[in-house]
């Protein structure tokens, strides 16, 4: 390619740089290119044109975002615009300086000094955490904390604000919460057009992303180490990359069998925080953290062995990206216990949700299928009048909030035992410990629906009929009236 036109790419271009001046850094390294990498691409573009200002970025480890964002970022906004000054903020010392003499390699190169001539390293200010352009401009380097007192910046870069086992800590999470968006703000040279980016994994349920996304008004980008559904990832204004269900972030770093080794290693919770970007509230609103008991696989009773097993829909009213989930709760009675034996979420037409419905139902051709009686459940519960499965409509009469908390009873009294090693534990639990403040609320709903239903069941030997009963929430006062199974 001929110099020039590869040089006015590279200008123009973030995704066409990273690859570039990739092996400038990692000699011998193999570039793993992934969706995330032009998605982020696409972002840098969009803050060096200044029509972004406020980002929220959350990646698993070892993808590249501190090579993205604390180095190549700061390359290419230094590089149109040699005279604004970067504050770069990492959890300790040691991280900003590493960051810091990465960036200025790069600065320094042959191809970047052909890249962009204008933007040159002064000779008078040229630290380990600190360099200043001949234009006025420049990248510092602090830990979370450090001092910026007088300094401004045009763009601050928040990589990493805290190692995982400081987010343990509330004191921690209050400190750093200060920081950001007292300290830190405060030093942007201009409210309105001065750029935030807060890049990391997620640590904790109240981390500073959190605290973010609560606030509002910021882009937010989050990828999964392995996706959980279909999604479209935008990589422009007018084009995205559809990254399917199941699929691996990296595969030829780390493969969806290498990743769920790892998940097995250290923990579902933390693998949930870390890689999938889902931490769990240790605590909630309306469940509690202490009432999730948890047995092994091989101590849930074996599939003959349950008295009952019910099958609790929550059907969306709309499928499609960006709406409600379907979900699917499979319970197991067994001996004044209620076992979680599998979580379905997913978002699909209506022909596929009734497919799965279905399939769900044949892989426990005894059970009880409960489905709520509105939206789509109307025709779901309309459709199954033609087969043999016993369907149950269940009609809701009172709010989310008054069924869930009738609904805590079983878990409090610690009658509702989860596998510990099942892959969507972790999120189950996110759910219903942020109920009711959370993202979703689907497999609350589905959870609700049946221990309500429980509650109104006051012989659990009356033989249901094949087709549709429709019941409705119990009265609050139920559950300390009507004996459980």
């Amino acid at each position: 390619m001929n110099r020039m036109i590869l040089n006015a790419a590279l200008r123009r271009d973030p995704y066409v740089f990273i690859k570039y001046v990739f092996p400038e850094l990692f000699p011998g390294e193999t570039f793993e290119d992934g969706p995330h990498i032009q998605a982020i691409a696409w972002q840098i573009g969009r803050i060096i044109n200044g029509e972004e200002t406020r980002l929220v970025v959350n990646l698993p480890p070892r993808s590249l975002k501190s090579f993205c964002f604390s180095v190549v970022l700061v390359a290419l906004y230094l590089g149109h615009y040699p005279e604004r000054r970067i504050v770069c903020v990492s959890y300790s010392e040691e991280l900003a300086a590493a960051l810091s003499r990465m960036c200025k390699k790069l600065m320094q190169s042959d191809s970047y000094r052909a890249v962009f001539p204008g933007t040159v390293i002064s000779k008078t200010k040229n630290t380990e955490t600190e360099f200043e352009t001949t234009a006025g401009g420049g990248r510092l380097a602090v830990a979370m904390g450090g001092s910026i007192t007088g300094r401004g910046a045009d763009l601050m870069i928040i990589d990493d604000p805290a190692k995982p086992e400081d987010m343990k800590s509330p004191a921690e999470r209050q400190r750093i919460r200060d920081i950001i968006e007292g300290t830190l703000y405060s030093r942007l040279n201009s409210k309105e057009k001065g750029v935030i980016v807060l890049v990391m994994q997620r640590l904790h349920a109240d981390d500073p992303t959190a605290h973010l996304l609560e606030k509002g008004r910021c882009t937010h980008l989050m990828f999964k180490a392995i996706a959980t559904e279909d999604e479209d990832i935008p990589v422009s204004g007018f084009r995205a990359i559809r990254r399917s269900a199941g699929t691996a972030l990296l595969p030829g770093r780390e493969s969806v069998q290498t990743l769920e080794r790892l998940k097995r290693d250290m923990g579902s919770l933390h693998f949930e925080a870390q890689y999938q970007q889902s931490p769990v509230l240790q605590t909630g609103a309306v469940f509690q953290r202490e009432w999730f008991r948890e047995v092994s696989q091989t101590a849930m009773p074996t599939r003959d062995a349950f008295e009952r097993v019910i099958i609790s829909w929550d059907p969306a009213n709309m499928p499609g990206q960006g709406h409600d989930y379907s979900a699917g709760t499979v319970w197991g009675v067994y001996k004044g216990h209620y076992y979680l034996i599998e979580v379905i979420r997913i978002r699909v037409d209506y022909p596929a949700l009734k497919k799965r419905v279905i399939s769900t139902h044949q892989s426990w051709p005894n059970a009880t299928t409960l489905i709520e009686h509105a939206g789509n459940g109307l025709s779901l519960l309309q459709d199954l009048k033609s087969t043999t499965i016993t369907a149950v409509a269940y009609k809701p009469k009172i709010d989310k909030e008054t069924r869930a908390q009738q609904a805590t009873g079983p878990f409090e009294a610690g009658k509702v035992i989860l596998p510990a090693d099942a892959s969507w534990k972790a999120e189950y639990m996110s759910e219903l410990l942020g109920f009711p403040n959370g993202r979703h609320d689907d497999l609350v709903d589905s959870t609700t629906q049946f221990f309500n239903w429980v509650s109104i069941r006051r012989d659990p030997n009356e033989s249901m009929i094949v087709g549709v009963q429709v019941i409705g929430s119990p009265e609050p006062s139920l559950w300390q009236t009507s004996p459980l199974w």
